[in-house]
């Protein structure tokens, strides 16, 4: 895959500079019988892989994706960016009800960095919830890893983080914990729906 970037430098460096995926607690190891490294990087370089995974996922709609584009940084990397629309939940606690209002949606920008090296590939996809109170503030970024164990079986290990682009008032620390607590949730609560697309593009090939 050759394809021009269509995407910032600034947008990639975003997402390489705020990685801190080892220095955080794995969130979810799982064993992929009968799948390899090259069935994993097929999948995710299919140009639907992506945007089903939302739609699927939390309901995106008026998806606009971006092809592969060469990294602007790193040799042998790709990038591809996403936006899209997305309901927001309802179901806050009350005391961050009473500090801020919750939209009924929200716009999305995504952007992911895939790398393939010999004997792994790495997925770091980072999103920004514009709409949602403080949105700006944060980037929820996840990484996972897929590599052979020492038996060869191929693994998958995920990290899920967020980001603080700008800190919050000292009064809405519930707030931070609330966003921290479910940005990883929802990161563990992704990966059966991940791995399925992943097997269903190795069935249709």
């Amino acid at each position: 895959m050759d394809v021009e970037p269509s995407h910032s430098a600034a947008e990639e460096e975003a997402v390489a500079k705020n990685s801190l995926a080892e220095f955080e607690p794995v969130i979810r190891e799982e064993k992929l019988p009968g799948l390899s490294l090259e069935m994993i990087r097929a999948a995710l370089e299919g140009e639907e892989f992506m945007p089903r995974f939302y739609r699927e996922n939390i309901q995106a709609k008026d998806i606009s994706p971006s092809h592969w584009g060469r990294s602007l940084r790193t040799k042998g990397t790709l990038f591809r960016k996403l936006t899209f629309v997305m309901p927001v939940p309802q179901d806050a606690p009350r005391a961050i009800a009473r500090l801020v209002s919750v939209p009924l949606e929200s716009t999305v920008t995504a952007l992911w960095h895939l790398s393939c090296q010999e004997g792994q590939v790495t997925l770091t996809y980072q999103s920004c919830t514009h709409d949602v109170p403080f949105g700006e503030n944060f980037r929820v970024q996840e990484t996972i890893v897929f590599r052979p164990s020492s038996s060869g079986e191929l693994c998958m290990t995920k990290w899920a983080e967020c980001v603080w682009v700008a800190p919050l008032p000292w009064t809405h620390g519930v707030i931070k914990a609330f966003i921290e607590k479910r940005c990883k949730a929802e990161a563990t609560g992704a990966v059966p729906l991940f791995l399925r697309l992943v097997r269903e593009h190795k069935a249709d090939d």
